[in-house]
């Protein structure tokens, strides 16, 4: 294959490159004007320039509409004490009746607000994690308990309802006599694989 010979424009060219540049190896004898890919260039060639346009007009660039991302929304679980709506009849009325085996009891009696939030979490979470299904949690009554009850009977569907335990909870009930009644709720996790 022959090579073609380099025209003067290309020369004038090569010239401009060669004075904003800086040499990588020393110079040898041979100084041909060989194009190199090992040229580093301290100055930017410049661009052609593009057409400006008439006086007293705007230049006005197309909008992109930007991609629309569907946003993921953080559902929080409407959980209502005795909402036995997420299951069936029969498990419903077992629950209700304490028929269910318990799998574990957590009594948060004279805890304050904020360390039976933790505690509860943490309850919840190893329970689901060892995949027990219905556990017990003692509120208690109060010391001043009114018609409504305790701080902690008021808070715990709240707490259940949080984005970090609503999705492992299938229901809550009030808890039957034989295991503490109004002081005290089952809450029945969901299987792992209903998570």
């Amino acid at each position: 294959m022959r090579k073609r010979p380099i025209t003067p424009e290309e020369k004038a060219l090569w010239k401009a490159v060669n004075v904003t540049s800086k040499k990588l190896h020393p110079p040898t004898t041979d100084d041909s004007l060989s194009l190199s890919l090992s040229l580093s260039l301290s100055l930017p060639l410049p661009l052609p320039l593009l057409p400006t346009p008439p006086a007293g007009t705007s230049l006005v660039l197309p909008s992109i509409p930007l991609p629309k991302t569907p946003r993921k929304r953080t559902v929080i679980k409407d959980l209502r004490l005795d909402d036995t709506t997420t299951m069936d009849k029969r498990n419903a009325t077992r629950l209700r009746r304490g028929e269910f085996p318990l799998e574990g009891t957590l009594d948060l009696h004279g805890q304050t607000s904020i360390v039976a939030h933790a505690t509860l979490v943490r309850f919840i979470e190893q329970a689901f994690a060892q995949q027990k299904r219905c556990l017990l949690v003692i509120t208690g009554k109060g010391r001043r308990s009114s018609e409504e009850g305790g701080i902690l009977k008021k808070k715990l569907p709240i707490w259940l309802a949080s984005s970090a335990l609503h999705h492992k909870i299938l229901a809550v009930t009030p808890a039957h006599p034989k295991d503490g009644g109004g002081g005290a709720f089952y809450v029945l996790l969901r299987r792992q694989r209903d998570a």
